[in-house]
């Protein structure tokens, strides 16, 4: 006896339909409709909906649910004397002005670390970093906290290298060592979201 899952997102961005659809098995692996299962759905605030699962099929229940606000959302999906199973789904708000890396979250990446720059030649920096992360990544109405802190990685790079000669810098023993033109982090960080040049 089982229930699985069939169909089911892990990410979404608001306003979508979260399809969900689920098999169950009996003891010999065969569907059944034997018992009609129940989903319930646990949203970000903690409060719960139960959409209803409809049969599209012998042992096969489907339903959909729009989500409305950005977090996590678990489903738990129950039949009763058959089993269970248990989705999650996260979902993103489509990013406003504001969610777009600020100098005052900037600032605090850093620790205060961030040497003599004004504010003004912080957001120029950010903004000049978040244009060269569009021209190599596909970033969409929804920024994702990797895209972010990718960014303020950029504009770390950024700054720490404008007052040191090209590309060379002196380690902690006084040697001088060539500063990657690349950040290993910003590389890790974007790779998924890379484009793909083709010929």
């Amino acid at each position: 006896m089982s229930v699985r899952a069939v169909q089911n997102s892990d990410t979404l961005n608001v306003g979508n339909q979260w399809v969900i659809a689920v098999a169950v098995r009996d003891l010999d692996g065969c569907y059944t409709d034997a018992v009609t299962p129940v989903v319930t759905i646990t949203l970000p605030n903690a409060s719960t909906a139960t959409p209803t699962l409809e049969r599209t099929d012998t042992g096969i229940y489907r339903t959909t649910y729009t989500v409305a606000a950005a977090g996590r959302y678990i489903g738990s999906v129950v039949a009763a004397g058959y089993g269970s199973a248990d989705l999650a789904l996260n979902v993103s708000a489509v990013t406003t002005g504001t969610g777009v890396p600020s100098v005052d979250e900037y600032k605090n990446y850093v620790k205060q670390d961030f040497g003599s720059w004004d504010d003004e030649e912080i957001e120029a920096t950010l903004l000049s970093e978040a244009s060269a992360q569009r021209a190599v990544c596909r970033v969409g109405a929804v920024i994702p906290p990797d895209l972010r802190e990718a960014v303020m990685r950029r504009v770390r790079v950024n700054l720490s290298r404008r007052n040191l000669p090209v590309l060379v810098t002196v380690d902690s023993e006084g040697n001088n060592t060539f500063l990657p033109t690349n950040d290993p982090e910003v590389r890790r960080l974007e790779r998924p979201y890379r484009k793909v040049v083709t010929a």
